[in-house]
């Protein structure tokens, strides 16, 4: 079972940064940029980056970004070319190393994305990543009355990757719609240790309903019942559901697949300050292992409301969370819409 617990987080970038230009005219500028935060999901956070969107005025990217915090640790360096065959090409060379319930997952890799602009609000990509993933250890589950090892790291993942999106969502004024759906198949004839697929669609719309918005979305991500124990899905805490921590809820060992989903109304009052209530759900099921203890699949709702600052440095949400099954909490992240 999950525990049941009060939930405080807080969760708020500050940015600390400042610009640095090669020439007087601003063109081609570059940017330094620091932040800090604290949430109770992540503990201590802090992030840094060092950017030039248009590396000798050629259109390209360089950077180096940096997100530490007492789950997460990424390190990722970015080249990004616009100009190639017709799309953009994004390479990344990245060490990210994330806690988990009951293990810490590590990945140090490479991944190459080709993205294609096929109309006004449509992209459809191609990719690979070829990543070597290690763990602090194995969890053994049980099927039936048999106990089996599920393989713990995947080892050397290589796979391609493809998906389509849509995006009429006007920023400016917070309204439109996205969605999108993605696949990922990691093949031993690509040279990966272990065979596994994933996929997954999203969606979401920001609808104006008289001076209210409605902002309604979820997603559904699902891996082949034979992924590796450092691949699977896990309950992401207040970011999943507000209220919930960090594997509250789901199979132990994780989940071959999670349905999220969020439903929200907006009231603006002004100065950047709006109103909400809303409602979170997620479910996460295992369709090949039953848990040693626990149960094999589990879901979490929570409803509440609070507030909302649309801040120079993104939305930041301030709210009251009212579990189904456990006190309340308050809640306080930074975000994007």
């Amino acid at each position: 079972m999950f525990a049941k617990q009060t939930m405080l987080s807080a969760s708020l970038l500050v940015a600390l940064g400042g610009v640095a230009t090669a020439d007087p005219s601003g063109e081609g500028r570059g940017y330094f940029q620091l932040g800090a935060g604290l949430s109770s999901d992540e503990g201590f956070i802090a992030a840094a980056a060092i950017d030039q969107p248009d590396l000798f005025h050629t259109g390209t990217e360089l950077g180096l970004f940096a997100r530490v915090s007492g789950r997460r640790q990424l390190f990722d360096a970015r080249f990004v070319d616009p100009h190639v065959l017709g799309g953009t090409l994004q390479l990344d060379l990245y060490n990210d190393r994330r806690m988990l319930p009951g293990f810490t997952r590590q990945g140090v890799g490479f991944s190459a994305r080709q993205t294609y602009r096929l109309s006004q609000h449509v992209n459809a990509w191609v990719g690979y990543r070829i990543e070597n993933v290690t763990v602090d250890g194995v969890t053994p589950l049980a099927r039936g009355s048999e106990t089996v090892y599920v393989p713990a790291a995947a080892g050397l993942v290589s796979a391609l990757e493809a998906g389509v999106s849509y995006s009429s969502v006007d920023l400016q004024m917070r309204h439109g719609s996205t969605f999108g759906v993605w696949a990922e198949d990691a093949d031993r004839s690509l040279g990966s240790t272990y065979g596994f697929g994933k996929i997954g669609v999203w969606a979401a719309t920001h609808q104006p309903i008289g001076p209210f918005t409605l902002h309604v979305g979820g997603s559904i991500t699902a891996l082949t019942p034979d992924a590796p124990l450092s691949e699977r899905l896990f309950l992401d805490g207040g970011s999943d559901v507000r209220g919930y921590a960090m594997g509250d809820f789901g199979p132990v060992g994780g989940g071959t697949l999670k349905a999220v989903g969020h439903a929200s109304l907006e009231l603006p009052v002004g100065h950047g300050v709006s109103l909400e209530g809303f409602v979170d759900y997620a479910r996460i099921s295992n369709n090949d292992f039953t848990s040693p203890i626990g149960i094999a699949h589990g879901s979490g709702m929570s409803a509440g409301y609070g507030a909302i600052w649309h801040s120079p440095i993104g939305p930041i949400h301030a709210d009251i969370a009212y579990p189904l099954d456990g006190p309340p909490g308050f809640f306080l992240s930074l975000g994007a819409l």
